[in-house]
């Protein structure tokens, strides 16, 4: 059997794209259990370094990256911010942030993957936290 350049391109093709996909595979179940587990304690300690309280950690599997969400409250006089940020827990970049206050002032900005800040609406930011922060388990109970 005689092999014609086009054949060779072709094994040539076949390998590369095996290659490929199996280097961009989504982790194993074990090793999401794992990564899932460092995600919350990276979450813990950023929370520690960064004077943060009650971090709430999510890693996404598809992304291979670990998010941890933070909500504070700032009270100056009479005046309480209320804050929730989702920061790339690995990185320590904030990535969307949303503030508002008892007079209804409300300021969001979104990171973008060059690192640019810019404003968003507010609902924006509550969408962008609620995607970063999607639990993609099944829950136990299904309705």
């Amino acid at each position: 059997m005689r092999f014609s350049a086009t054949d060779s391109n072709f094994v040539v093709l076949l390998i590369v794209v095996g290659l490929v996909s199996s280097c961009a595979r989504r982790p194993r179940s074990s090793e999401i259990f794992t990564l899932r587990s460092k995600c919350a304690e990276l979450s813990d300690s950023f929370a520690q370094v960064h004077s943060k309280i009650d971090p709430h950690s999510h890693y996404d599997a598809d992304a291979n990256r670990c998010y941890v969400e933070v909500r504070d409250v700032q009270v100056s006089g009479e005046t309480a911010i209320h804050l929730c940020e989702v920061y790339d827990a690995q990185t320590g970049q904030p990535l969307v942030a949303i503030s508002s206050s008892h007079s209804g002032t409300t300021n969001a900005f979104q990171r973008s993957t060059n690192g640019e800040t810019r404003t968003i609406t507010p609902e924006a930011a509550t969408t962008e936290i609620n995607r970063l922060m999607a639990d993609d388990r099944t829950p136990c109970v299904q309705d």
